[in-house]
């Protein structure tokens, strides 16, 4: 068994070291690091990296813990079932999902087959060319830039990266950046007209 004097450099180590990481600025908005507040991953925290970067429109976003564990789960279902696709194949959108899970989206985001909220990809290994192939999508590239007025108030995010060697894809990335709703928020009403 380890003497009492000598367990307190290793512990001194350990503390010096979780102090210079919590320095190190990983998404905006926020103090921590955001493979602190959401526990990522090597190859999360390179796209969270890159979502929280320069050319990001919002003034605020910050990995959301809640929103990290939908996008994982929503990766590993893609892989485990074999389908890359923003609805599950029980024909439900990431907005329907969320919302069953609890998330509180605003209420004018319609629910059953919409998205409002989610931005995948699926074969491409590395965080870079993810987030190319996402920027040069128009409709991505304004979801995850925040480039349109709806996508401009969301402030969390949750970044998910899944590997599973015997799915169709193989490596499945999902991007999740939503807002919760705001007490006293109207509700959009669609009428036929």
């Amino acid at each position: 068994m380890m003497e009492k004097h000598q367990l307190a450099p290793r512990f001194a180590a350990a503390c010096v070291a979780m102090l210079a990481l919590a320095w190190i600025p990983a998404l905006r908005g926020s103090d921590a690091p955001a493979s602190f507040a959401c526990r990522l991953n090597a190859a999360e925290h390179r796209l969270a990296t890159l979502l929280t970067g320069d050319s990001q429109r919002r003034h605020r976003l910050e990995c959301d813990p809640e929103l990290q564990a939908f996008a994982r789960q929503r990766a590993r279902d893609m892989a485990e079932r074999g389908y890359l696709s923003h609805l599950t194949p029980e024909r439900k959108g990431p907005n329907q999902l969320l919302r069953d899970q609890g998330f509180p989206l605003p209420p004018s985001y319609p629910g059953g087959l919409s998205n409002n909220i989610e931005s995948i990809t699926g074969g491409i290994r590395s965080a870079r060319e993810v987030w190319r192939v996402l920027t040069a999508s128009s409709t991505h590239r304004s979801h995850v830039l925040g480039q349109d007025p709806e996508f401009l108030e969301q402030d969390l995010y949750g970044v998910a990266y899944h590997q599973d060697l015997y799915s169709p894809h193989v490596d499945y990335w999902v991007i999740v950046i939503a807002r919760r709703a705001r007490a006293g928020e109207p509700r959009l009403i669609c009428t036929p007209e």
